[in-house]
């Protein structure tokens, strides 16, 4: 049991101090991801969790992740060097590359996810010249990975474009940009969810000219939009 003095301190088991961090917790079934979760006993300190806002009644509630089964994931990461000229390349995520590894990127648009990336080719980072990059599913889409768990794929929701643009001098232009998300697609007739985090680089490398994407991504290759890979004994 946690309780405070009249200081305003923590005892717990007979330690004192002045914050408390929660940095894990132990639950048969469930899933705990750690966050910011840290509180004070110094109520000068501005902006931060006091110790005595909570009580029995006002508790600090913590969210967990509820495992209903696990799953036998695939994961991969893909770089590549890119043609900031438009033109169109296909990822594949279960084609195996040269390297005999699963995720395979190639130039054309006979695949499922085709994407692109456009600029001025021959400036460089500097210039902060305008720069697009769009990624379309022809069958599948996209879903924001929002909260703090990331273990089940929407069943619906879905997008079938991802979208980032620049325009030359904008106030907030970025090089490159990364975006988080869920997808599903279809491919060798199978339908496949999974969570990807894709790292777009309009301008970069040592000359700052050089656009490259990396894809790196987990699936669950059977159908399922269950994503939890952390066993329960974990």
């Amino acid at each position: 049991m946690l309780t405070l003095n009249s200081q305003g301190l923590f005892s717990l088991v007979g330690i004192e101090g002045y914050h408390l961090t929660i940095e894990d917790i132990k639950a048969n079934g469930y899933i705990y991801k750690n966050g910011n979760h840290t509180f004070y006993s110094d109520e000068h300190v501005p902006g931060v969790k006091r110790l005595r806002d909570y009580n029995a009644h006002e508790p600090y509630r913590l969210v967990l992740w509820k495992i209903e089964s696990i799953a036998e994931l695939e994961k991969e990461a893909i770089t590549k060097i890119i043609v900031g000229d438009g033109r169109s390349y296909s990822l594949s995520l279960l084609a195996k590359n040269q390297n005999g590894k699963i995720a395979n990127i190639t130039e054309g648009d006979m695949g499922n996810i085709i994407f692109n990336l456009e600029k001025i080719v021959g400036k460089n980072e500097m210039n902060k010249e305008a720069w697009s990059f769009v990624m379309d599913f022809k069958n599948g889409g996209i879903s924001n990975a929002e909260g703090e768990y990331d273990f089940a794929a929407p069943l619906e929701g879905y997008e079938p474009r991802l979208s980032i643009s620049y325009h030359a001098g904008q106030e907030n232009w970025k090089s490159s940009e990364e975006r988080k998300f869920y997808f599903f697609t279809v491919e060798e007739g199978k339908k496949i969810y999974g969570l990807m985090k894709a790292d777009i680089k309009g301008y970069g490398g040592p000359s700052g000219d050089m656009s490259a994407v990396t894809f790196s991504y987990k699936i669950n290759p059977t159908g399922s939009n269950n994503l939890t890979e952390i066993r329960e004994e974990q």
